[in-house]
């Protein structure tokens, strides 16, 4: 029940976006005669839609002693905000209370029930097969996308896409089937709908015995920032037996660029086998922006520098 000239607050505390929720309120005729209340967003207020309505806009004639009660409904649209409106109540002779809504919007709550995966295959084992889980820890459904290329890759993730109830969990089967005797190393994010990436590392070796050849001893600290995970993504590795070749370094951040100016980095090429090997890159004719030089390299046992 509310009394004109006062300011009532309608408080939908917190809540999740893509849900729907209404609150009542009562407004009562203390007058003499029959009033019709009707209903107006704060017209002085910025025209920002945060999701509140009031309804009606209008009610029937309201005999004196009696009251009506009017519906704030509430639809987030933005996550991670603190939602707030006014709004006026007014009858006939002019006077008014005014109706502050409010409301913090969560979005979605997910998590991978790990963030490395290590793949191992052997001549015995041509194919490694692993699961994990991807969790709802909210309250609303969650869409997710990981970005992998299934049918142009070693490994494959089944679902790729899909979604989830709230409180729910999926499993998601990791398909490793390496085409050559290579270490293998690929960074994945799962694009959640209202929630940052979360990113996968995916680790594939092959060994010459079924084992487990690789002790990590400096797993990256993850960041939850999709802007900052190239801070993040070195790590040290052991190994029975060196690579055929190997890099002083896998990563290579430009930086802010400038269009149509040659930004250049250098990296060393290193033989860790006992004869020359010739190492071709699979990119630089064909790309507009990124090349190679020199595309063709000689590597004796020693480092080569690019």
């Amino acid at each position: 029940m509310i009394n004109f000239k006062t300011q009532v607050v309608v408080d939908f505390g917190s809540v999740y976006i893509n849900s729907n929720h209404s609150k009542m309120f009562e407004v009562k005729n203390s007058d003499s005669i029959s009033q019709i209340f009707k209903t107006e967003r704060y017209s002085e207020r910025p025209k920002l839609d945060c999701g509140f309505r009031m309804t009606p806009s209008v009610s029937p004639a309201v005999k004196p002693g009696g009251s009506f009660k009017f519906k704030v409904e509430f639809s987030p649209k933005v996550p991670n905000f603190n939602c707030s409106d006014y709004f006026i109540v007014e009858h006939l002779y002019g006077n008014h209370c005014t109706i502050f809504t409010k409301a913090t919007v969560k979005g979605s709550e997910c998590s991978l029930s790990c963030r490395q995966i290590q793949m191992i295959c052997s001549s015995e084992k041509k194919k490694a097969v692993k699961k994990f889980e991807i969790r709802n820890n909210g309250g609303c459904t969650v869409r997710f996308q990981f970005t992998i290329d299934n049918s142009n890759s070693c490994v494959k993730l089944e679902p790729y896409q899909g979604s989830i109830q709230p409180s729910k969990n999926l499993y998601i089967t990791v398909t490793y089937t390496p085409t050559s005797h290579i270490s293998y190393f690929k960074r994945i994010f799962c694009l959640v709908t209202y929630h940052d990436p979360i990113s996968l590392d995916i680790y594939g070796m092959w060994s010459k015995k079924d084992s487990s050849i690789v002790n990590f001893d400096n797993i990256p600290v993850h960041s939850n920032s999709y802007q900052s995970f190239m801070n993040n993504v070195m790590c040290i590795g052991k190994r029975d037996e060196l690579p055929l070749i190997s890099l002083d370094k896998y990563v290579f951040d430009f930086g802010c660029c400038v269009p149509k100016r040659q930004t250049q980095l250098s990296f060393s090429v290193t033989n860790n086998y006992n004869t020359k090997l010739t190492v071709i890159w699979n990119r630089g004719k064909n790309s507009r922006s990124l090349t190679f030089s020199p595309l063709l390299v000689f590597t004796y046992w020693k480092p080569y520098c690019m």
